[in-house]
């Protein structure tokens, strides 16, 4: 949903343990320092209001519970490509960098240009992402132990401690993997019961890689059309050619137009 961002508008640069803020009072700059906790949450909404747009980068996980906070406390949120802020400031010329002037940018960003109503995703969504996250840590870290068992295989001496401990080890991940897997794909199936039917009827894909693709696209629910998952997955390449000696194809991520 798009909203012209003609309301008071608050930027807020947001770090792993402050948040910058600026916005406008009695048409000077205010700027402001707090913790990204709970307790800053509350400074913030306390001198901005529910009633202004609060608009910050997507940094990562940080900007995830200052945004679901604005959200239940009914204030319109925008979280915006930190990307499409670093262009804005270059085309404006922006000098330096600190967190106060950032936050000053954004806020500009946000007064200037018309953004979008940033929604949740709902819960089970989140904890589909987060177990697909410590799976892929716990394959990762599968693939060291199957190394570390095969590496004294080449060597004179051998400890069957060693072997031990890792083959324990290697058990203990690959149920771990398992229960997880299982809970994930459990999860997927209650989110996306019909996408994953509609999709595993395709040969060659199954409720996994079906669930794991609905997870990465967010269910085709803010994608209106092929070309936007083939960008959001990094395989529409882009021709980058400069005079008679420059030319490359470039990956292009996450271009969604």
């Amino acid at each position: 949903m798009i909203i012209p961002a003609k309301r008071k508008v608050v930027g807020i640069d947001v770090s792993k343990e402050t948040l910058a803020i600026c916005h406008l009072a009695e048409e000077k700059l205010q700027h402001l320092e707090t913790e990204n906790n709970r307790l800053g949450f509350n400074q913030l909404v306390k001198q901005g209001g529910t009633d202004s747009l609060y608009v910050m980068e997507a940094t990562g996980i940080y900007y995830l519970q200052l945004a679901y906070y604005l959200y239940e406390q009914g204030a319109p949120v925008a979280v915006v490509n930190p990307v499409i802020i670093k262009r804005y400031i270059q085309m404006h010329l922006g000098k330096g960098k600190s967190d106060k002037k950032d936050a000053q940018w954004i806020m500009r960003y946000g007064e200037q240009n018309q953004v979008a109503y940033w929604q949740p995703e709902e819960k089970i969504i989140v904890e589909c992402r987060q177990l697909g996250q410590v799976i892929e840590q716990l394959i990762k870290q599968k693939t060291i132990v199957i190394n570390s068992l095969e590496a004294p295989e080449r060597q004179p001496v051998k400890s069957q401690l060693a072997a031990k401990s890792l083959k324990q080890t290697l058990q203990t991940l690959e149920k771990q993997i398992k229960q997880l897997e299982d809970r994930l794909l459990e999860n997927l199936e209650k989110a996306f019961t019909k996408e994953i039917k509609l999709l595993s009827s395709i040969p060659g894909i199954g409720k996994i890689t079906a669930g794991r693709l609905l997870l990465f696209a967010g269910g085709f629910r803010n994608l209106n059309n092929y070309r936007q998952v083939i960008a959001k997955a990094g395989l529409s390449p882009r021709e980058y050619t400069s005079g008679s000696s420059i030319r490359y194809v470039l990956p292009r991520w996450g271009q969604l137009n």
